[in-house]
């Protein structure tokens, strides 16, 4: 008797090849999105940490007497707790001659390094009066 050949079900090699292929492209694509998502999420936790710092700097400075605030933080330097790698300056100066000396602008600038060397840095601006 003649053996009957069988055909066997299943994949190739070069389908399985083939499968293997795509499947990694579509790995390394899905890995790009997270890497990147990843640092994204790291700048912007330092940015919201920095300007609330920035924020605390600026309410500290406006909780001062009017008289003091240029002489006590106008130049001064101060390092960001987070992220750890930060700095800030503080500048208070006299807007304007003919204002009389009756309002101050007080500019909050930081910056810092994110995980992937980045150098991010914001200002803030605002105005005080006196009371």
């Amino acid at each position: 008797m003649l053996k009957e050949i069988r055909k066997t079900e299943g994949f190739s090699l070069a389908e399985l090849m083939l499968a293997v292929m795509i499947l990694s492209v579509v790995l390394t694509g899905a890995l790009s999105v997270f890497i990147n998502t990843t640092i994204l999420t790291n700048s912007s936790a330092n940015l919201t940490a920095a300007l609330a710092e920035c924020l605390s700097k600026i309410e500290e400075i406006r909780n001062t007497e009017y008289d003091d605030m240029l002489s006590t933080f106008n130049g001064t330097t101060f390092n960001l707790t987070t992220p750890s790698t930060g700095t800030g300056s503080i500048a208070v100066s006299q807007i304007g001659a003919d204002v009389a000396a009756d309002l101050l602008q007080i500019q909050v600038d930081v910056s810092w390094s994110n995980k992937n060397g980045r150098v991010g840095g914001s200002s803030l601006v605002s105005y005080s009066a006196r009371r």
